[in-house]
């Protein structure tokens, strides 16, 4: 940063100063507006800076100012239509504003110039999941842990539409995985417990729903949930008293 602090102090409306200045911004400035005069000033000299108009793209979406995201996104991609990252981010910028099956066709445009883009392909997991397609979700979750294993949420996102298709022992295996990863996400065990009882593992069930509740108290569905396990090995006073909590 040092060297761009400089090189602006030469040459203020320097299009590579500024650019330069503004990425290293992004990454360690805490202040997420800080970029946005840096890249502003980057189009103002070069208009048809596709990479800028990116880069603005991504911080308002980041702000969720849609309709500023858009723009810069739709302008990046008139002047550089092949520009993977342009492509990726207005694939996010649809998803983020429930328009998945629009959002899949630039997560695919995306893979055509890089099939291990993992955002992308976390995208399209998580596009498919939202238009009921979990088979084509799997898919590309399953791709994206390839890349890289120690995505705990593509683990538990993987569990759920496992689950959807009904196969359990695999939902469950990728529930564990997400909680070795991430052990404070409540929502993995409570899901981990609901294969657990379709398999009838009933107090491995009770045992996942408890550190569900050890984690998030208020958690109604986990108390239900809970209530039911304990009905069904017959501790009947418990279950109710787990009822009772959940309304």
């Amino acid at each position: 940063m040092k060297y761009f602090k400089h090189a602006l102090r030469i040459d203020p409306n320097s299009v590579n100063a500024n650019f330069g200045m503004a990425k290293a911004l992004q990454q360690y400035s805490e202040d997420k507006e800080a970029p946005i005069p840096h890249f502003m000033l980057v189009i103002e000299k070069d208009a048809e800076n596709f990479k800028a108009h990116t880069q603005l793209g991504i911080l308002y979406l980041d702000r969720e100012e849609f309709e500023k995201s858009a723009h810069h996104l739709k302008k990046a991609l008139s002047i550089n239509k092949k520009f993977p990252l342009a492509l990726l981010s207005m694939g996010n910028l649809l998803f983020e504003t429930n328009h998945p099956e629009n959002a899949i066709k630039y997560h695919k445009h995306a893979l055509k110039y890089n099939p291990n883009e993992l955002q992308a392909l976390i995208g399209l997991g998580n596009a498919f999941y939202d238009t009921q397609d979990p088979k084509e979700s799997i898919k590309y979750y399953k791709k994206a842990i390839e890349i890289d294993e120690g995505l705990s949420d593509v683990h538990y996102n993987l569990g759920n539409a496992l689950y959807l298709v009904e196969k359990i022992d695999d939902a469950i295996h990728h529930y564990q995985a997400a909680i070795k990863l991430n052990p404070k996400k409540a929502e993995s065990f409570y899901n981990l417990g609901n294969a657990q009882c379709v398999k009838n593992e009933y107090n491995e069930a009770i045992k996942s729903y408890q550190i569900a509740l050890d984690i998030d108290p208020k958690n109604a569905p986990a108390l239900y949930n809970l209530g039911n396990a304990l009905y069904m090995v017959n501790k009947y006073e418990e279950a109710v008293q787990s009822y009772q909590r959940a309304l």
